[in-house]
């Protein structure tokens, strides 16, 4: 990448509500990373443009800044200020290729996010082991139950659905696997591929797994409060249970049931260690409300309805959505109320978390919890480009890869020098 001089100046951005009006300005480095062959959107800056401005004094440097309102923001390169408002990022495609260059810069800027994010990244993946030594404990509750609560309960969905033993008892799995597959491979090509996101907001891979682990957490919490308050036996084939001939009736309702009666399979926790380390997510018994697979699937489903914005992977979701539930009843893995139950749960809890804990996508929120600011830097006399500063380091960056707030024209101007009358009205503005 072609290496420059460190723009003369820079414009700083600023949110909508102008709750910070000054990010904290670093002095430039001595090179910056531009992107080859990129647009630096060349605009001559008017010196005598009539502008009202609301002045206030910048602690840092002493210097006179300005909220940028219509009039300031007509002396934005009308370059930049065409491509926020045609929005053609958002509104042309649903993906396209990154440049080497794009590639590069949105990388780093994922790993600056990742810095910040990756002990909440660790909790939630720990936490599905967490999960999953609760559900041993669910094991051991079910091998308590007597012989009549371990039969059967009647299901509708049971009546109307054959059995899948054998081998047909797996394509519930494939499925499932079917899905995971789509939703971590969106995830993962955002590296190198831009997607036109229906929120219209840039997407970074590093939130789309925050907030996916914030999703399967609480909704497995919920889980795991139900299953452990209220143990329902197991439908599946290592669960199923047969009563064995000759048993009294007060056999039937005391104490565990006969282990002659257990299905090929059956294998409850025996230690400690079984209950802490043993991982097995399909061949459980006992944690049957809510469906665990149907909480995967339905975040995922959510991933990509809420970030990626192309009509066909939509429909592969949705159908593979669709397709598994039938199948995960006919293998008996769950009862029909475990598995609606999920299914409404889940979106729920994602819609709730995504408007009470937004994506951290804002230039505020990137500013206060990742340290990258970006600025609207001026190289020549008539050349401006947006720069974000990270890793102790600036970097040209394209309109595309900007915070909504910054990309919908909102900015805030540092070394605008405003000459102001006799009688307190402004008489233009120049670039100092």
């Amino acid at each position: 990448s072609e290496m420059l001089q460190p723009p003369r100046e820079r414009k700083e951005s600023d949110d909508t509500d102008n709750v910070q009006r000054n990010f904290e300005m670093s002095p430039l480095k001595k090179s910056v990373l531009f992107r080859r062959g990129a647009s630096r959107s060349p605009s001559t800056v008017s010196t005598s443009s009539s502008t009202v401005g609301s002045p206030f004094s910048d602690a840092s440097g002493g210097e006179q800044n300005y909220s940028l309102d219509d009039g300031v923001a007509s002396m934005v390169p009308s370059s930049i200020r065409k491509k926020q408002l045609s929005n053609s990022y958002q509104k042309g495609f649903a993906f396209v290729l990154r440049t080497r260059e794009n590639v590069i810069i949105h990388f780093l800027m994922e790993l600056k996010m990742f810095q910040t994010e990756i002990l909440f990244i660790l909790f939630t993946t720990c936490f599905q082991f967490f999960h999953s030594a609760v559900t041993n404990v669910a094991y051991l509750q079910h091998a308590q139950l007597n012989a009549a609560n371990r039969v059967p309960l009647k299901d509708l969905a049971f009546e109307m659905l054959p059995a899948l033993d054998g081998d047909l008892w797996v394509i519930s799995e494939y499925f499932f696997l079917v899905i995971v597959g789509v939703c971590v491979s969106c995830i993962a090509s955002n590296l190198i591929v831009k997607w036109n996101a229906p929120h219209g907001r840039p997407i970074y891979s590093v939130q789309i797994l925050r907030r996916m682990g914030m999703t399967l957490c609480i909704c497995q919490v919920l889980r795991m409060i139900s299953f452990l308050v209220t143990t329902l036996p197991g439908a599946s084939r290592q669960c199923r249970y047969t009563v064995p001939d000759g048993l009294t009736s007060e056999e039937m309702v005391n104490g565990p049931a006969p282990e002659e009666g257990n299905p090929i399979g059956y294998g409850p926790p025996k230690n400690l260690n079984d209950v802490l380390f043993r991982v097995d997510a399909t061949n459980g018994c006992g944690d049957l409300m809510f469906s665990s697979h149907t909480i995967y699937t339905m975040t995922f489903v959510c991933i990509v309805f809420k970030y990626f914005n192309f009509k066909w992977l939509k429909v592969i979701m949705a159908l593979g959505q669709i397709g598994i539930v039938p199948f995960i009843l006919a293998a008996r893995k769950h009862y029909s109320v475990d598995v609606f139950t999920a299914l409404y749960v889940t979106p729920l809890v994602f819609e709730i978390l995504w408007t009470r804990f937004p994506d951290r996508d804002t230039s505020i929120d990137m500013a206060k919890y990742y340290g990258m600011r970006f600025y609207l830097a001026q190289g020549d006399h008539d050349s401006y480009s947006y720069v974000v500063s990270m890793w102790g380091r600036e970097f040209y960056v394209d309109p595309d890869q900007l915070p909504l707030d910054i990309g919908q024209g909102h900015h805030h101007v540092k070394g605008l020098a405003l000459e102001w009358s006799k009688d307190g009205e402004n008489s233009g503005a120049s670039i100092v």
